[in-house]
């Protein structure tokens, strides 16, 4: 029963399956999720986008505070570590050691929707990688 009900609210909700399929879909979202200080554990606003290789975030200016690369990067749901029902953990390496970005935000529909368009982006990643691979072996 809930497998169809995922369905249903996946084809007429969130349109997933209509012709025009949603920027989530596509590797590809903008908007605002609550992330954790490193310090204090506060939370405060800031601007993600993520786009078909990189999800990077933004304090006050324009130019990112960070720049992850989807190569470099796992996600995952993660409500029991912040104690927040809709929740994110982003890992990534930099300079050899890794590093966790938590997140939430207060509505669980995006969050999942930024789960999802992180997978996508790197789905398309991996496409483009077998493409390639597949391009050489016949070079060969």
């Amino acid at each position: 029963m809930l497998l169809l009900q995922h369905w249903i609210y996946s084809k007429y909700v969130r349109l997933e399956f209509s012709a025009t399929s949603p920027a989530y879909l596509q590797g590809t979202l903008d908007g605002f999720l609550m992330k954790r200080m490193r310090e204090d554990g506060r939370y405060f606003p800031r601007r993600f986008i993520l786009d078909k290789s990189t999800i990077c975030y933004f304090v006050e200016n324009k130019t990112p505070k960070a720049v992850i690369k989807l190569t470099d990067a796992n996600i995952s749901l993660s409500p029991g570590k912040l104690g927040k029902e809709s929740s994110l953990q982003i890992d990534h390496l930099t300079n050899g050691s890794t590093r966790h970005v938590y997140v939430y935000h207060n509505d669980g529909n995006v969050i999942c929707e930024w789960y999802y368009a992180f997978l996508a982006g790197k789905a398309a990643i991996d496409e483009v990688r077998s493409q390639i691979l597949s391009f050489k072996e016949i070079d060969i």
